[in-house]
């Protein structure tokens, strides 16, 4: 670092739990101003609520690399209503909770895939892990080359809420997704239209996702079609995955730097002694949480998220 100046600006930032778009919007936009793009050696941010654990014997820091992303996904239900004596076969209700059962029963697939901040982590478990089973030591170094070992690691992690007789004319759930690291909110948005999309046709109701006619009112005469499904994004504040911080290699300095603080700080609290990372290992974590990030992705590649609140080191 050229500077040495530290700048605690997380106290200032007021609405961090509702997407920072007045406090961490506007300081985000004030520190690009001063320092420019890049102009920023790393963040830490607030991240996981478990700072250390013991993991096979050995204790681990997992300092956050990435955040996943997220979209709330309203879908909303229109047909003709009518009254509780004389009810249709299907309700707005009866096709919501239709749509909302297809969802539940359609998730993205779960998978453990190489290069994710779950399988490093995984790996630094395999290295460094005192108390692991020579087998699985085994199978997870294996699963960087061999796909049937990354399976079989998978298996073991990764499988591990008007009137009472009126019927109502609209009804609306909202859908809250966290998007994997290798996804993106249009990915999420494909995924949920296309779950829902052949139970619309078999209820014989049209269908607009996100602006598109996926099935238009020309699919059905006046006399079939039954009502209306539209998908949108509920609050317009949809979030991708945050760009992962580098770890190894060229451009990973803040990262050495942060673990080495790290093993410092816990040997020295401690009084165990030596820095040389027998005590405690620094291993790549994942926030699956992501609210304000966003408007520091400009200032630095560097975001590490860990407890307490958010510290800007400028180059």
């Amino acid at each position: 670092m050229r500077r040495q100046d530290l700048y605690g600006v997380g106290e200032l930032q007021f609405d961090q739990e509702s997407s920072g778009i007045h406090g961490a919007k506007t300081l985000g936009k004030a520190l690009e101003e001063i320092y420019g793009r890049d102009g920023l050696a790393f963040i830490v941010d607030e991240g996981g609520k478990r700072g250390f654990k013991d993991v096979y014997g050995t204790i681990f820091a997992t300092p956050g690399v990435a955040e996943k992303g997220h979209a709330d996904i309203k879908v909303e239900v229109t047909s003709p209503g009518g009254h509780s004596s004389i009810p249709p076969a299907h309700t707005t209700i009866g096709y919501l909770a239709s749509i909302i059962s297809e969802l539940e029963q359609n998730p993205f697939p779960v998978e453990l895939a190489r290069g994710t901040v779950p399988h490093d982590t995984l790996l630094c478990y395999a290295a460094h892990g005192h108390d692991i089973s020579p087998r699985l030591k085994h199978a997870i170094f294996k699963s960087t080359h061999c796909d049937a070992a990354l399976h079989r690691v998978e298996d073991l992690y990764v499988s591990k809420d008007h009137w009472a007789n009126a019927l109502p004319e609209s009804a609306y759930a909202i859908v809250n997704h966290r998007i994997n690291t290798v996804s993106s909110v249009n990915e999420t948005a494909a995924h949920d239209t296309q779950t829902i999309a052949s139970l619309a046709r078999s209820f014989n109701l049209t269908l607009k996702a996100f602006g598109e006619d996926i099935i238009p009112a020309s699919a059905y005469s006046s006399s079939e079609s039954k009502g209306h499904i539209e998908l949108s994004q509920a609050f317009n504040h949809e979030l991708e995955p945050a760009p992962r911080t580098p770890t190894s290699g060229k451009g990973s300095e803040p990262w050495d730097f942060l673990s080495g603080t790290i093993k410092a700080t816990y040997a020295a609290h401690r009084n165990l002694g030596g820095v040389d990372g027998s005590n405690i290992i620094v291993s790549p974590g994942m926030s699956t949480g992501n609210t304000d990030t966003k408007y520091y992705w400009n200032l630095t590649r560097h975001m590490l998220t860990e407890e307490k609140s958010l510290l800007v080191c400028i180059l």
